[in-house]
Parts: structure tokens; C-alpha cells; sequence
């Protein structure tokens, strides 16, 4: 990875993931976050999800990041995932694109996309100030670009939606709890809306994968883990 580089790599959730990737990413993550994924009933939630894991392991990979990544994983209850002792890095999914954004070493990335048109004017009444929705409708941005600038930051910062109405908005910036965020709005699909949060500014490479090619990552992370001679678990139905 380029010393102010973000990797951004997005797949397409075209149906159900294939079972032999969902068996291998499950083995590959830390036992008590498999086991709450696996429990999810919602099969293209629990798909994305961990597609996403997947994602995070194909930007370890091209960033030249020593494994083994799954063990230094954690999950917090109800808050944004860590990398310990490594790089921020972001996750998201909305209408069947599943996304990852993998930072440089000292540097914090937010990561949100939606589907254009989804967000909600009335709804951004309540998170947003006149002035902003004037300065984003006036540059010709959209509800979507504005709704994805607040979350994006409010994930780079390690905050819940509930404090979107303390992110000031700018057209390439934002300012949240006296830290100012450098704000990128990558293309990745026609259908889709997404801004990157990073602080300090950075670049970003974006890599559309194919999802048969995350196989072998997920193969690679779960030997790492220990689990590569051990029988797989049967898919999750």
C-alpha cells in the first residue's frame, strides 16, 4: 500500500452466497463472532456480512500486510470493528454491493454507501442543518451524497447515528468533535451513493473483485487461523 492510499474493494451480492465460501469465511473468523453470524436467519444479511470479511482480507493481501489477520480481529458489541495493533478499515453494504475500505497505518476511514435515492428528505431534517442541505443541493449533490457524508464520518470516528447532527458538513470536508475529515466520493456502480471519511486527506484505489476470487482468500485466513486441518462445519441453511 502507497503511504496515503486507501484501498477500496467492492464485490456484487448477486442470491445466496456460494456454501463452500460461507463455510470457509465462518471458519476463518474469531469463534464467538462465526457463531453470531451463523446464527443470523437473514442469509443475504449473514452474506454480507461476510463478504465484507472477505473484502478486509483481499485488501490485507494486496496492501502486503503480514497475516495471520482473523486472530487480531475484534468485535465489539454494538461497535465498530478493530484491527488490533493494525489499520482502521470500514465495511459496508447496501443494495446487493458489499464494500471494504483498508487505510494506511495511522490513519482513521468511515466508509458508507446507499442506494441513490433511498435517503429520505424528511429524514435528513432531523440530522442536518439548512445550511448544508442548501450547500449540497447547490453543488448539485444529493440527499444520498449528504446522508453518506454523515455516516461515513460518523464511522471513521467510531460513533452511532445518533450524534449525525454534530457532523458539520462541507462540500469536501467535515468537522465532528474537533477533528476535520477529508470527505471522497469514489464511484464504484451506477446504483450506487458512497463517500469515504478519512482523516488526514488520502487517495483512494478502487477494485471491483470477483466473488469467486475471494475463495482462496478466505482458504489462506483460515489456515491462518489454525483451522485449515480441522473438518469444515456443513453450510448454514
Amino acid at each position: 500500500m502507497n503511504g496515503g492510499e486507501i484501498l477500496l474493494h467492492h464485490v456484487r451480492l448477486i442470491g445466496r452466497l456460494d456454501p463452500l465460501l460461507e463455510v470457509r469465511l465462518l471458519a476463518a473468523l474469531p469463534g464467538s463472532q462465526a457463531a453470531r453470524i451463523g446464527r443470523r436467519r437473514d442469509a443475504m444479511d449473514r452474506a454480507a456480512t461476510l463478504l465484507g470479511f472477505a473484502l478486509l482480507l483481499d485488501c490485507a493481501a494486496v496492501a502486503g500486510i503480514g497475516r495471520p489477520l482473523p486472530p487480531r480481529l475484534v468485535f465489539p458489541a454494538g461497535g465498530k470493528p478493530l484491527w488490533r495493533a493494525g489499520p482502521d478499515f470500514s465495511i459496508a453494504h447496501a443494495a446487493g454491493r458489499v464494500a471494504c475500505a483498508l487505510a494506511p497505518e495511522g490513519m482513521r476511514v468511515g466508509l458508507d454507501i446507499e442506494a441513490r435515492g433511498a435517503a429520505a428528505g424528511s429524514g435528513l431534517r432531523l440530522v442536518s442543518s439548512q445550511t448544508e442541505r442548501d450547500l449540497y443541493h447547490n453543488a448539485g449533490l444529493t440527499n444520498d451524497e449528504l446522508w453518506t457524508a454523515k455516516e461515513a464520518v460518523l464511522k471513521a470516528a467510531g460513533a452511532g447515528v445518533t450524534d449525525a447532527g454534530q457532523v458539520v458538513l462541507e462540500l469536501s470536508g467535515a468537522v465532528f468533535r474537533g477533528t476535520r475529515y477529508a470527505l471522497l466520493r469514489p464511484f464504484i456502480a451506477p446504483e450506487i451513493s458512497c463517500t469515504l471519511a478519512v482523516t488526514p486527506p488520502a487517495s483512494v484505489t478502487v477494485r471491483e473483485i470477483d466473488i469467486a476470487s475471494l475463495l482462496g482468500a478466505a482458504e489462506r485466513a483460515r489456515c491462518d487461523t489454525g483451522q485449515g486441518e480441522r473438518e469444515s462445519p456443513g453450510p448454514v441453511t
